[in-house]
Protein backbone atom coordinates (compact mmCIF):
# COMPACT_ATOMS: atom_id res chain seq x y z
CA UNK A 1 0.00 0.00 0.00
CA UNK A 2 1.56 3.90 -1.30
CA UNK A 3 0.87 6.41 1.91
CA UNK A 4 1.66 9.76 0.60
CA UNK A 5 3.16 12.06 2.59
CA UNK A 6 3.03 15.83 1.41
CA UNK A 7 6.15 18.31 1.04
CA UNK A 8 7.50 20.21 4.14
CA UNK A 9 5.72 22.71 5.23
CA UNK A 10 6.52 26.39 7.53
CA UNK A 11 5.28 25.67 10.26
CA UNK A 12 6.52 22.86 12.56
CA UNK A 13 5.04 20.85 15.60
CA UNK A 14 6.29 21.90 18.97
CA UNK A 15 8.74 19.39 19.98
CA UNK A 16 11.69 20.20 21.74
CA UNK A 17 14.88 20.61 19.52
CA UNK A 18 18.08 22.07 19.74
CA UNK A 19 19.19 25.24 19.67
CA UNK A 20 21.06 24.88 16.23
CA UNK A 21 18.29 22.70 15.01
CA UNK A 22 17.43 24.10 11.13
CA UNK A 23 14.74 21.20 10.44
CA UNK A 24 11.63 21.95 9.02
CA UNK A 25 8.78 20.05 10.18
CA UNK A 26 5.58 18.98 8.52
CA UNK A 27 2.64 20.73 9.50
CA UNK A 28 0.35 17.84 11.46
CA UNK A 29 -2.96 20.30 11.04
CA UNK A 30 -2.76 19.71 7.19
CA UNK A 31 -1.26 15.95 6.89
CA UNK A 32 -3.68 13.59 6.03
CA UNK A 33 -0.49 10.89 5.75
CA UNK A 34 0.39 10.41 9.20
CA UNK A 35 -3.07 9.88 9.63
CA UNK A 36 -3.36 7.21 7.14
CA UNK A 37 -0.01 5.71 8.23
CA UNK A 38 -1.04 5.47 12.05
CA UNK A 39 -4.49 3.93 10.98
CA UNK A 40 -1.77 1.41 8.99
CA UNK A 41 -0.23 0.69 11.87
CA UNK A 42 -2.78 0.45 14.37
CA UNK A 43 -4.11 -2.21 12.09
CA UNK A 44 -1.02 -4.36 12.20
CA UNK A 45 -1.21 -3.78 16.20
CA UNK A 46 -3.80 -5.21 16.14
CA UNK A 47 -3.83 -7.91 13.69
CA UNK A 48 -0.68 -9.13 14.42
CA UNK A 49 0.40 -8.21 17.77
CA UNK A 50 2.98 -5.53 15.69
CA UNK A 51 4.81 -3.36 17.76
CA UNK A 52 8.57 -2.82 16.62
CA UNK A 53 8.56 -0.90 13.30
CA UNK A 54 11.16 -0.02 11.29
CA UNK A 55 11.45 2.57 8.20
CA UNK A 56 14.03 2.98 5.89
CA UNK A 57 14.88 4.32 2.71
CA UNK A 58 16.98 3.02 -0.39
CA UNK A 59 19.37 5.81 0.04
CA UNK A 60 20.53 8.80 2.12
CA UNK A 61 18.15 11.64 1.86
CA UNK A 62 14.73 9.94 1.66
CA UNK A 63 13.29 12.05 4.90
CA UNK A 64 12.80 8.98 7.40
CA UNK A 65 13.90 11.13 10.18
CA UNK A 66 12.06 13.86 9.74
CA UNK A 67 8.63 11.70 9.39
CA UNK A 68 9.69 9.40 12.19
CA UNK A 69 9.81 12.52 14.16
CA UNK A 70 6.40 14.16 13.37
CA UNK A 71 4.77 10.47 13.22
CA UNK A 72 5.67 10.66 16.85
CA UNK A 73 4.82 13.95 17.84
CA UNK A 74 0.84 12.64 16.29
CA UNK A 75 0.47 9.70 17.72
CA UNK A 76 1.17 11.35 21.25
CA UNK A 77 -1.30 14.12 20.30
CA UNK A 78 -4.20 11.51 19.25
CA UNK A 79 -3.49 8.43 21.63
CA UNK A 80 -3.16 9.89 24.81
CA UNK A 81 -2.22 6.29 26.71
CA UNK A 82 0.56 4.90 24.97
CA UNK A 83 4.31 5.82 25.16
CA UNK A 84 6.54 5.85 22.38
CA UNK A 85 9.64 4.75 22.04
CA UNK A 86 11.91 6.37 19.15
CA UNK A 87 15.39 4.87 18.48
CA UNK A 88 17.81 5.89 16.30
CA UNK A 89 19.75 2.93 14.68
CA UNK A 90 21.10 5.04 11.75
CA UNK A 91 24.74 4.51 13.62
CA UNK A 92 26.36 6.53 10.25
CA UNK A 93 24.49 9.52 10.32
CA UNK A 94 22.12 10.28 13.18
CA UNK A 95 20.39 13.06 13.14
CA UNK A 96 17.80 12.53 16.00
CA UNK A 97 19.81 13.52 18.88
CA UNK A 98 19.92 17.22 17.16
CA UNK A 99 16.22 17.43 16.82
CA UNK A 100 15.26 16.90 20.67
CA UNK A 101 18.21 18.88 21.82
CA UNK A 102 19.97 15.59 23.68
CA UNK A 103 23.45 14.04 24.29
CA UNK A 104 23.98 11.56 21.70
CA UNK A 105 25.57 9.27 24.11
CA UNK A 106 24.92 6.98 26.03
CA UNK A 107 23.20 5.07 23.07
CA UNK A 108 21.88 2.45 21.64
CA UNK A 109 25.36 1.22 20.77
CA UNK A 110 26.37 1.25 23.98
CA UNK A 111 23.55 -0.93 25.06
CA UNK A 112 24.07 -3.43 22.49
CA UNK A 113 27.75 -3.46 23.83
CA UNK A 114 27.05 -4.04 27.48
CA UNK A 115 28.46 -0.56 28.62
CA UNK A 116 25.11 0.78 29.19
CA UNK A 117 21.64 -0.23 30.78
CA UNK A 118 18.46 0.63 29.49
CA UNK A 119 17.53 3.31 32.28
CA UNK A 120 20.51 5.12 31.02
CA UNK A 121 20.12 5.47 27.40
CA UNK A 122 16.27 5.85 27.43
CA UNK A 123 15.81 9.55 27.45
CA UNK A 124 12.54 11.97 27.60
CA UNK A 125 12.05 13.80 25.00
CA UNK A 126 8.37 15.20 26.18
CA UNK A 127 6.27 14.96 28.40
CA UNK A 128 7.35 11.77 29.35
CA UNK A 129 5.40 10.19 26.54
CA UNK A 130 8.18 10.38 23.91
CA UNK A 131 11.26 8.52 24.74
CA UNK A 132 14.27 8.52 22.15
CA UNK A 133 17.26 6.17 22.32
CA UNK A 134 20.20 8.07 20.33
CA UNK A 135 22.52 5.87 18.17
CA UNK A 136 25.41 6.32 20.69
CA UNK A 137 28.80 6.74 19.09
CA UNK A 138 30.25 3.50 17.84
CA UNK A 139 34.33 2.38 17.83
CA UNK A 140 33.72 0.40 15.38
CA UNK A 141 32.52 0.41 11.98
CA UNK A 142 30.58 -2.81 11.93
CA UNK A 143 27.75 -3.28 14.31
CA UNK A 144 25.81 -5.94 12.76
CA UNK A 145 27.26 -8.54 15.16
CA UNK A 146 25.70 -6.83 17.77
CA UNK A 147 22.52 -5.55 16.44
CA UNK A 148 22.67 -9.86 15.09
CA UNK A 149 23.59 -10.79 18.71
CA UNK A 150 21.53 -8.44 21.03
CA UNK A 151 18.72 -6.08 19.27
CA UNK A 152 16.00 -8.56 19.35
CA UNK A 153 16.42 -9.31 23.21
CA UNK A 154 15.97 -5.15 23.57
CA UNK A 155 13.31 -5.13 21.84
CA UNK A 156 11.60 -7.51 23.45
CA UNK A 157 12.07 -5.82 26.29
CA UNK A 158 11.00 -2.34 25.37
CA UNK A 159 8.05 -3.76 24.12
CA UNK A 160 6.59 -4.62 27.43
CA UNK A 161 7.00 -0.94 28.49
CA UNK A 162 5.84 1.17 25.03
CA UNK A 163 2.64 0.81 22.40
CA UNK A 164 5.09 1.94 19.61
CA UNK A 165 8.54 1.45 19.02
CA UNK A 166 10.13 2.92 15.66
CA UNK A 167 13.09 2.64 14.31
CA UNK A 168 14.85 5.08 12.31
CA UNK A 169 17.45 2.87 9.95
CA UNK A 170 19.88 3.19 7.38
CA UNK A 171 19.67 3.45 4.26
CA UNK A 172 18.80 -0.27 3.11
CA UNK A 173 21.71 -0.10 0.11
CA UNK A 174 24.28 1.66 1.86
CA UNK A 175 24.19 -0.56 5.50
CA UNK A 176 24.06 -3.94 6.18
CA UNK A 177 22.56 -3.50 9.34
CA UNK A 178 19.45 -1.97 7.89
CA UNK A 179 18.33 -5.59 7.34
CA UNK A 180 19.48 -6.95 10.80
CA UNK A 181 16.67 -3.81 11.69
CA UNK A 182 14.28 -5.03 9.03
CA UNK A 183 14.82 -9.21 10.13
CA UNK A 184 14.63 -7.62 13.98
CA UNK A 185 11.50 -5.46 13.31
CA UNK A 186 7.50 -6.57 13.29
CA UNK A 187 6.80 -4.46 10.49
CA UNK A 188 9.14 -2.28 7.96
CA UNK A 189 7.56 0.52 5.81
CA UNK A 190 9.82 1.70 2.73
CA UNK A 191 10.66 5.05 2.41
CA UNK A 192 10.45 6.74 -1.41
CA UNK A 193 10.91 10.49 -1.86
CA UNK A 194 9.20 11.82 -4.86
CA UNK A 195 10.78 12.91 -7.86
CA UNK A 196 14.33 11.43 -6.70
CA UNK A 197 14.32 7.72 -6.16
CA UNK A 198 14.24 5.71 -9.41
CA UNK A 199 11.90 3.15 -9.49
CA UNK A 200 14.77 -0.04 -10.11
CA UNK A 201 16.00 1.70 -6.89
CA UNK A 202 12.94 1.41 -5.21
CA UNK A 203 12.08 -2.01 -6.43
CA UNK A 204 15.69 -3.41 -5.52
CA UNK A 205 14.88 -2.45 -2.06
CA UNK A 206 11.67 -4.27 -2.41
CA UNK A 207 13.13 -7.40 -3.18
CA UNK A 208 16.22 -7.34 -0.79
CA UNK A 209 13.28 -7.18 2.38
CA UNK A 210 11.24 -9.61 0.37
CA UNK A 211 14.09 -12.37 -0.07
CA UNK A 212 14.66 -12.09 3.71
CA UNK A 213 11.11 -12.42 4.73
CA UNK A 214 10.89 -9.00 6.28
CA UNK A 215 7.07 -7.86 6.70
CA UNK A 216 6.91 -4.64 4.66
CA UNK A 217 4.07 -2.66 6.08
CA UNK A 218 3.69 -0.31 3.03
CA UNK A 219 5.74 2.49 0.99
CA UNK A 220 5.70 5.75 2.31
CA UNK A 221 5.80 8.56 -0.81
CA UNK A 222 7.53 11.56 0.55
CA UNK A 223 7.67 15.27 -0.19
CA UNK A 224 5.31 15.25 -2.83
CA UNK A 225 4.88 18.04 -5.16
CA UNK A 226 1.13 19.32 -5.68
CA UNK A 227 0.86 20.45 -9.62
CA UNK A 228 -1.67 22.92 -10.49
CA UNK A 229 -4.31 21.43 -13.04
CA UNK A 230 -4.35 23.82 -16.02
CA UNK A 231 -7.87 24.07 -16.03
CA UNK A 232 -6.90 25.74 -12.53
CA UNK A 233 -5.10 28.57 -13.84
CA UNK A 234 -7.43 30.73 -15.38
CA UNK A 235 -8.62 31.50 -12.01
CA UNK A 236 -5.48 33.63 -11.47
Amino acid sequence: EKIVIPGNRLNPPQVNRGKNSEWKFLDLQDLKGLGNLEKRMDYFKQKRQAKVFQFVASRRGEGVSTILTNLSEFIIKKIRDKNILLIDANFSNPVLHTFFGIPLEPGLFDLLSGEATENEVIKNAQDGRLSVVTSGNPREKAVGGLLEENLSKILDKAKEHFGYILIDSPPLLESPDALYLATASDITFLVIQAMRTRKEVAEKSKALLMDNECEIGGVLMNRVIQVIPEWLYRFF
